[in-house]
């Protein structure tokens, strides 16, 4: 044990030798040096108040053996998790969109990526107006359609609005009224001055993010049971 004390204490030495520049060294090391000299400042007190402890404990080797076993399995933990963080954050983002469906995935690449609903279609929490509104994504739809709950929670007096546009639907003929929505947003995407619609009352079930939004994108594709959505440059900032 007394020999591992003058071991780390020797290291310890040498590297504060090589800090204050009594020993010399390459021109890159002493940059190098010089930059991070606080961080091996700290860790030479760390080094030294461990030296210390064992002085003053007189742990077994066993001792020491089980406690230099653990921390270095720890710092090997810690150093596998930093390298696979971006790995472990889609398994995150993955195991999220299994838990919420409908929530949306920012992709490291700026694209977004929408899950199936229960129901097997796909479905997004949104806001409007800054109201929140679940949007079924139905690319059969030409508009962006608000059921009429959804219109009032965003802000619009339904009953003042002319609904003089017909539209066909699966249950026959409907009428929607065109309106302008200030801002659509869809995970980091800001959509502003989006023209939009506001079916009648008991017409929709669901708003709908149709083809005439939806098209807005630089492209959007489906594997399984995702949507992957991909904005334009500077979408944030886009006017519909």
């Amino acid at each position: 044990m007394v020999y591992v004390i003058g071991l780390v204490l020797l290291v310890s030495a040498m590297v504060l030798g090589v800090i204050t520049g009594y020993m010399d060294g390459p021109d890159f090391m002493k940059t190098d040096i010089h930059d991070k000299g606080p961080q091996i400042v700290s860790l030479v007190t760390v080094l030294l108040l461990v030296s210390a402890g064992l002085v003053a404990r007189r742990p077994s080797v066993l001792h020491m053996l089980r406690g230099f076993l653990m921390w270095g399995a720890l710092g090997l933990l810690l150093v596998v998790l930093y390298a696979f963080r971006h790995d472990l954050a889609m398994v995150k983002d993955r195991v999220l969109a299994e838990v919420m469906p409908g929530s949306i995935i920012e992709n490291s690449n700026g694209e977004i990526t929408v899950t199936k609903g229960l129901s097997g279609q796909f479905v997004v929490e949104a806001s409007v107006d800054n109201a929140p509104v679940t949007f079924l994504i139905d690319t059969g739809a030409s508009h962006l359609t608000l059921k009429e709950e959804d219109a009032r929670r965003a802000g619009f007096n339904t009953g003042s609005l002319n609904y003089s546009t017909p539209v066909s639907t699966a249950n026959g003929l409907g009428y929607v009224a065109p309106i302008r929505l200030e801002e659509v947003r869809l995970g980091p995407v800001v959509l502003t001055n989006v023209r939009g619609f506001v079916a009648q009352p008991g017409m929709l079930n669901t708003s709908l993010f149709g083809m005439s939004t939806l098209g807005k994108f630089a492209g959007w594709r489906v594997e399984g049971d995702r949507m992957i959505l991909t904005p334009r440059p500077g979408m944030n900032q886009s006017r519909l």
